[in-house]
């Protein structure tokens, strides 16, 4: 039997390496390496795979999943050796599961998910059979296996309420309400967010309340109950607010904004559009929320006030800029020289063009998809210029209405 000391040496680097690893990647690989070359590592397998494997969360955090996935095989080949199947290979093969989905291998990271959530089930772990079956299910979707994803969340969903783990369930009520969403079934995905509400609600889970009346008020847009939608969003605004929860005010503000204008109320649209305007930062995804609120107040106010609704467009190009939203920049572009169209064509023709250009250059090189879309709306526009030529675009021309009351925003902006 070795001495305990060397061991013990090797166990204190690994609990230094596991407080800087998150903030200190580089020096907790410096500390790793140092616990993996000591000689008690040499003659202790189970040693030697379990510092192994809190390499691999170094190699995480350092941004190299190619030498996190040899770490873990390491450990696992170590372990196998003593024929061992207890939780920390478990613990292996769950943390590969994220690894093999960021280098988008789905079809390995579905094969370690199930035998984890086998090995959990064995065991009688219904918490951990029931993770195991959320990532299965995530994955699965991936795959384009809804139907498997939405069976695995129902028997997840079960195993939680028999482990008698209510975040678990929240987790999977949550999950499965998104499954529903991204197929467009709103009725199933109402029923199952009003599950996730009501487990919230009971539980004292603040942020998941937060979040489920967020889904709650897009949901009941898309079905055109505004008052309803507007109900959720104020409600969850003001648990939002009394937990200093300043993102999730940011995306319930952006519905209440799209429920005041679809239901024609301009007046509180303005105060939702203002309140998100004060305090926010001067760059990230939450100035770009912001512009999103203005892109729809602008559609809205063009209706009455063209000059109105310029104004608000000149606050969009401030936010782009501190942003460099590219997608919302050109719609507000496409925007602006609708409303000039009939006052001012030349106007509007200098705005298009550079947009008709950039896009179709950006189109050409990426292949994206939106800026296909923003080309072609540009091209569809009657303007009295010079216009590029549009031979790849089929179909009759589209005559776009000037500044439409519900606006088709690119589908990551219909935030819920």
């Amino acid at each position: 039997m070795q001495p305990r000391g060397p061991r013990i040496h090797a166990l204190v680097l690994d609990q230094l390496v596991g407080v800087l690893s998150e903030y200190q990647p580089q020096q907790a690989y410096a500390e790793i390496s140092r616990a993996l070359a000591l000689p008690a590592c040499a003659m202790d397998e189970d040693l030697e795979a379990f510092l192994r494997l809190r390499l691999s969360t170094v190699e995480v955090a350092r941004g190299n999943d190619d030498e996190a996935l040899r770490a873990i095989e390491r450990s696992l080949s170590l372990w196998s050796k003593r024929e061992e199947r207890g939780e920390m290979t478990m613990a292996a093969r769950y943390l590969s599961v994220g690894i093999l989905l960021r280098m988008f291998d789905p079809k390995d990271a579905l094969r370690e998910a199930s035998q984890v959530r086998a090995f959990f089930e064995d065991e009688g772990d219904k918490y951990r059979a029931g993770m195991a079956l959320v990532a299965v299910a995530t994955i699965a979707y991936a795959r384009g296996g809804y139907d498997e994803g939405v069976d695995s969340l129902e028997v997840a969903k079960d195993l939680f309420v028999a482990a008698k783990d209510p975040r678990g369930e929240a987790l999977a009520l949550s999950t499965l309400s998104e499954l529903y969403r991204s197929q467009q079934r709103y009725q199933e995905a109402l029923d199952v967010t009003l599950r996730y509400k009501a487990l919230a609600q009971d539980s004292g889970f603040k942020e998941d309340e937060i979040k489920a009346l967020l889904v709650l008020a897009g949901l009941f847009r898309q079905q055109e109950d505004f008052k309803a939608a507007a109900r959720a969003a104020r409600e969850g605004l003001r648990l939002a607010r009394h937990a200093g929860l300043q993102e999730q005010q940011v995306q319930l503000l952006l519905q209440c904004v799209q429920c005041s204008l679809t239901a024609a109320s301009y007046g509180k649209a303005r105060v939702s559009r203002n309140m998100m305007e004060s305090g926010l930062p001067a760059g990230g995804w939450k100035r770009t929320q912001y512009g999103v609120a203005l892109y729809w107040h602008a559609n809205a106010l063009a209706l009455s006030s063209r000059e109105e609704a310029l104004k608000v467009i000149s606050k969009i190009d401030a936010v782009c800029d501190a942003t460099g939203d590219l997608e919302l920049q050109a719609y507000a572009t496409l925007l602006s020289a609708q409303i000039q169209l009939d006052t001012d064509k030349a106007t509007a023709a200098s705005l298009l063009l550079p947009v008709i250009q950039s896009f179709k250059k950006l189109r050409d090189e990426t292949g994206q998809k939106f800026a296909e879309e923003v080309y072609h709306k540009a091209t569809y526009i009657p303007v009295a210029a010079p216009r590029p030529a549009v031979a790849d675009v089929t179909g009759a021309e589209e005559q776009l209405q000037v500044a439409p009351a519900a606006p088709k925003l690119p589908r990551a902006w219909n935030n819920y």
